[in-house]
């Protein structure tokens, strides 16, 4: 469900600007709970959600800086990037605690 959300944005955000309405749509982080039991099955799962984020994060920092809105894309790409590399180092963390 997570990965039709976030290659569905990712989808929204690479139309033109005007057939999406000039809006840049925002992808979903996925849900990363540590410390819970995680089989292999759900670690390639995550990844491949992980992975989703972050490749629709980057099209969604793009049309930012593409929209001409200045200093709040600017903003807003800096928020997004900080969200994905929580995630990533979420996701890096939950992997290590797996292998140990």
């Amino acid at each position: 469900m997570v990965r039709f959300l976030i290659i569905s944005a990712v989808l929204i955000s690479m139309a033109e600007p005007a057939a999406a309405g000039g809006r840049c749509v925002k992808p979903y982080a996925p849900v990363i709970a540590p410390g819970a039991e995680v089989t292999k099955a759900d670690l390639a799962r995550l990844r491949g959600d992980v992975q989703a984020f972050v490749e629709a994060s980057d099209v969604y920092q793009k049309c930012l800086l593409r929209s001409g809105i200045g200093a709040s894309a600017t903003n807003l790409v800096s928020s997004n990037q900080a969200e994905k590399e929580r995630v990533a180092k979420t996701f890096n963390a939950l992997l290590k605690s797996v292998k140990s």
